[in-house]
This record gives structure tokens, C-alpha cells and sequence, in this order.
């Protein structure tokens, strides 16, 4: 017969279940107070005989705390709370480590993220065979803009930024991979990044590359219409550049990167990579007349007076994109017997003629060695390649192409 003593109650379980000379069990010499059922906790005192007999089965265990400390048990909402906990965390030393620069690239205003999302909307409609064009052939550094407005090609450019940022050692790639134009991804001007020659008989554009564009360094045919409008209205353009604009020139964006110590390059633009200058075409209004009358591409180009001194060496570079031929207007050009004033584009030379339009692609590698004894003054302008359709340019005009890739609005204010 099994006993077990419960309180001051007896138990008594038909000796036919079990050996009851090998089972016995003692409350008062266990000192067990509890037995524990499943995850439940019952005092003995509570229970009854009839539950009591399945101890012997073992489907209730002793609890005894003085010999047998109890197992720790999580619930879920203690697990949810520590996994809360360990997700804050995370974002804390994240946000101090990487704050700044997630920042910078997600930023309502000032980040990549704005710009990309209004490029993504734009380049959306794959239906259409001149947006097909420019996703497959148009490269922003050297990335397709197909890929740029994935969010594949987003997430590459968040990680580039990032990698340039926190890499050590030999995490490092070659520095020039984090500041040359050829693959400057990181919302930084390409103005101030350095030039890395390539041949010069092939063009080579820094930022926007149309690979479908054919051209030639000094393209004049190409554009002759807009070459002899410059031209008939040559005289009221110089006319008010030395009336209202020659004392107010200053230093050209590229005197720091392209110029040789000693040389001085100014400038005073109509359209900039800030957009229009609405205080230099109100002071100028038959000039900008005329730029209203011509192609010009304000997306991917300027408008604006060039002014060399002499003894200026601009350095060989290339212009940022091939989606434009660019216009020399000379203003102010030296005649001297032993001297002619040249630029080369390519591999090839031309001389400004005052009063006549110099046409060449800035896409190839271009270089100014001037030596003349006074200044030379020519007015500038970029129009569009004339093999990009109507269409393509309207798809190009949108104002977040120009800002695109650089810290700042992800629009610009054209006109």
C-alpha cells in the first residue's frame, strides 16, 4: 500500500497500480511544500488524494526549493522587451557612428535619397523608347542610369559613401578610387575633384556620358545656325560686356584645380551650376536675349565670359558631360605678329578669331597655354549635341539632372 502523507490527510492507492514497498513518500521529511504541474506552482496542501496518486507517474514533479532551486523561465513579453531593448541599442551606436553621413544621404533636403526618388519617378515609364535610351546609354559616372535608379544601384551608392568613409587599412582600395571623377559617388562637387587623364583622342566626360553621341573635337558644322546668330549679334554682346560687366569678374570655380600657379582665370556667368544669375542677364538683357534664341543646354552647361591674363596655363581636363558642344564668341582677342592664341582639343589646335565663334566638344581632353602680352576675353555657351532628340532633351531638362549626385536642392532653378 502506497502512502503518502498529505496535511493530516491519509492517501491510500490500491496496492494493484504499482510495488508499494518501493514508493513512499513523506511530506514532513521532504520538507516539499509545492509541487509544481507543468509551469504551474500548487502548495500540496491544496491538492487531493486523487491528484496526488499521479505523482507516482511522474507527470507532477516535487518542487523543493531548498535542495532544487527552480529553473529560470522567460515569458514572451520579457523576451519582447529584451529584444526591444537590444533593437535601441543597435540604432543608438549606429546613429552615433553613422549618423552624420545617413543623414546627409537620406535628408529631406540636402541628401542623395530626395534626388534618386525624383529621378526613379522621372525614368519610370519604361514604355516609352527615348526613356529606354537614357536608362541604357546614359551613365552617371560609371554607373547606367538603369541601374542608378534601381534600388540595387541606391543601395551601392549608400555603401560606396560608407566605405569610403569608414574604411581602414587594407579595407582600403587605391585612394584615387574615392576621389577621381571617374568615380566620384560620394555628393561631392566634381568640380573639385582631380582629373585623370585618358587618351586624348577619344572624349572622356566626368560625370554625364551619352555612349551613343558620335562627335569630333572641333564639331563647327555641326551647329552652324546657332554659330552665325551668335555672330550677327557679336557687337551688342561685347558692347555690354565692357559697358556693365568687364569690372566685375572674379575668379573662375576651376582656378584652383586647373590653373597653374601664377595664372589668373575670370569669369562672370548667366547660367552656372547654381542655375540662372538673374542679377548678370538683367544687367545684360540683349545678351540674354540671345541665349534665349540658341539651344542651350542649362542642365549640363554655363553660359558666361571667360577672361585669361597672360601667362595662363589651364591644365588639360575634360568637361563634365558629352550632352554638349561648346561656343566661343571671341570678345577681346590679341593680334601679335610672333604670337596666335590656341586651344587644343583632342589632339588638335584651333585659334579664336575676334568677332568669330569657336566651336569645339569639351567632352575630349582640352588644354589652354596662353602666352599672349594683354588679355583675352571670349563669351561661352554650351548648347545641346544636336543628335539628341527632341524628346531626349525634354526627358533631360528635368531640373533634378543638373544637382544630381552633389550634396544640395535635388532640383535647380533654371529660369
Amino acid at each position: 500500500m502506497l502512502r503518502s502523507l498529505v496535511g493530516s490527510e491519509m492517501c491510500i492507492r490500491d496496492s494493484s497500480a504499482m510495488d508499494i514497498d518501493n514508493v513512499k513518500v513523506v511530506r514532513r521529511a521532504m520538507a516539499v511544500d509545492h509541487i509544481a504541474v507543468d509551469s504551474t506552482t500548487i502548495p500540496m496542501d491544496n491538492i487531493g488524494c486523487q491528484e496526488k496518486q499521479t505523482l507516482i507517474t511522474g507527470e507532477m514533479k516535487f518542487t523543493d526549493d531548498k535542495h532544487h532551486p527552480p529553473s529560470w523561465h522567460v515569458t514572451r513579453s520579457q523576451l519582447l522587451r529584451y529584444g526591444l531593448g537590444a533593437v535601441g541599442l543597435v540604432v543608438v551606436v549606429t546613429f552615433l557612428l553613422l549618423g552624420s553621413p545617413l543623414t546627409q544621404f537620406f535628408g529631406s533636403e540636402q541628401g542623395y535619397y530626395p534626388q534618386w526618388a525624383g529621378m526613379r519617378a522621372h525614368l519610370s515609364d519604361t514604355t516609352d523608347p527615348h526613356v529606354l535610351r537614357i536608362r541604357q546609354h546614359l551613365y552617371f559616372y560609371d554607373l547606367p542610369m538603369g541601374y542608378v535608379v534601381s534600388w540595387e544601384g541606391l543601395f551601392y551608392v549608400l555603401y560606396w559613401n560608407l566605405w569610403s568613409r569608414y574604411c581602414v587599412g587594407p579595407l582600403c582600395p587605391s585612394s584615387t578610387v574615392f576621389t577621381d571623377t571617374t568615380t566620384n559617388h560620394g555628393l561631392s562637387m566634381w568640380y573639385f575633384k582631380p582629373y585623370i587623364r585618358g587618351d586624348p583622342r577619344y572624349r572622356n566626360p566626368t560625370k554625364w556620358n551619352f555612349d551613343v553621341l558620335q562627335s569630333e573635337p572641333f564639331p563647327k558644322s555641326m551647329v552652324e545656325d546657332s554659330v552665325q546668330i551668335l555672330k550677327a549679334h557679336a557687337a551688342d554682346i561685347k558692347d555690354e560686356f565692357f559697358q556693365r560687366l568687364a569690372q566685375n569678374m572674379t575668379s573662375h570655380p576651376d582656378q584652383r584645380t586647373e590653373v597653374d600657379k601664377g595664372g589668373s582665370w575670370d569669369w562672370n556667368f548667366l547660367y552656372g551650376t547654381t542655375g540662372k544669375n538673374s542679377e548678370v542677364c538683367d544687367r545684360i538683357p540683349k545678351t540674354h536675349a540671345v541665349v534665349l534664341q540658341l539651344p542651350v543646354t542649362f542642365n549640363y552647361g554655363f553660359v558666361f565670359f571667360s577672361r585669361l591674363k597672360p601667362g595662363t596655363h589651364i591644365k588639360p581636363h575634360t568637361g563634365s558631360t558629352n550632352l554638349r558642344i561648346r561656343l566661343h564668341l571671341g570678345i577681346l582677342i590679341p593680334v601679335e605678329k610672333d604670337y596666335t592664341a590656341t586651344i587644343r582639343a583632342g589632339t588638335q589646335h584651333q585659334a579664336w578669331v575676334e568677332d568669330d565663334v569657336l566651336v569645339f566638344d569639351d567632352a575630349f581632353e582640352h588644354e589652354v597655354v596662353y602666352e599672349g602680352k594683354t588679355e583675352r576675353v571670349v563669351f561661352i555657351m554650351d548648347l545641346w549635341h544636336p543628335h539628341v532628340t527632341e524628346r531626349e532633351r525634354e526627358l533631360l531638362s528635368y531640373r533634378g539632372f543638373g544637382p544630381f549626385g552633389t550634396k544640395g536642392p535635388s532640383r535647380r532653378v533654371l529660369d
